[in-house]
């Protein structure tokens, strides 16, 4: 009997793994949504709090580890740092990190998108794709992320990542790292600080013209495709 637990980003939802669920409803018996505090839907950040956070991330575990051999774990962003977390103070059989926000702030996303620019410019398909996942990004910031970017919210956030980092051990499971050089928050050092931490079977995956908003991109199948590959390896 095998679960896999789904950790979701800062100020999104569940949602965020909505395209890549029902494969994983294939593989596992149990495909498990945990939801970060205040980050329901709707949302109320009210309850977002640091301790709240760990506390219920321990707890939603050990539940399940009372029904289950194997607990594979999927984490995205914030829900990257927690996964990170949870491996080192809980046994997880494989590790997917999608952009984890180990660090924050990509400030090389200029320079990566000028230099994507400049050698897909000929291809129209490439960058209508683009132009699809900015669109989303512009949306997505401007109605969900903006109007909660509260100074509790960030600070919540902040201290989250920095109890990660500080909790954070030698990976030793199976781990696959996902990012792309587009990504608005999650820049390069993070995934070369997390990845050097994985001592034993790793993967990096990294893509020249994704976003962090990878699991809603236009290769979102792709980035879906690599992931059941790894998990049924």
């Amino acid at each position: 009997m095998k679960a896999i637990i789904l950790i979701h980003g800062f100020l999104t939802d569940v949602n965020d793994f909505k395209n890549i669920v029902p494969e994983l409803e294939q593989l596992y018996d149990e495909v498990c949504l945990f939801e970060v505090p205040g980050h329901s839907i709707p949302p109320n950040y009210k309850k977002f709090k640091v301790k709240d956070t760990f506390n219920k991330l321990l707890a939603y575990y050990d539940d399940l580890e009372q029904k289950y051999d194997t607990i594979d774990l999927i984490g995205f962003s914030m829900g990257g740092a927690l996964a990170c977390y949870l491996q080192s103070v809980r046994k997880i059989g494989k590790l997917v990190l999608l952009a984890p926000a180990n660090k924050y702030l990509n400030f090389s996303l200029l320079h990566n998108r000028l230099q994507l620019f400049k050698k897909i410019k000929k291809n129209k398909l490439e960058l209508e794709n683009i132009m699809k996942d900015d669109k989303k990004a512009i949306n997505i910031a401007f109605t969900r992320l903006f109007p909660h970017y509260s100074v509790h919210n960030i600070q919540t956030f902040m201290n989250i990542i920095k109890i990660c980092n500080k909790e954070l051990i030698a990976i030793t499971e199976p781990v696959l790292i996902i990012w792309g050089k587009l990504d608005q928050l999650v820049p390069y050092s993070s995934i070369q600080y997390v990845y050097d931490l994985a001592i034993n079977k790793k993967e990096l995956v990294i893509f020249d013209d994704i976003s962090h908003l990878m699991l809603e991109s236009e290769k979102y199948q792709e980035i879906n495709a690599k992931i059941i590959k790894f998990l049924k390896e």
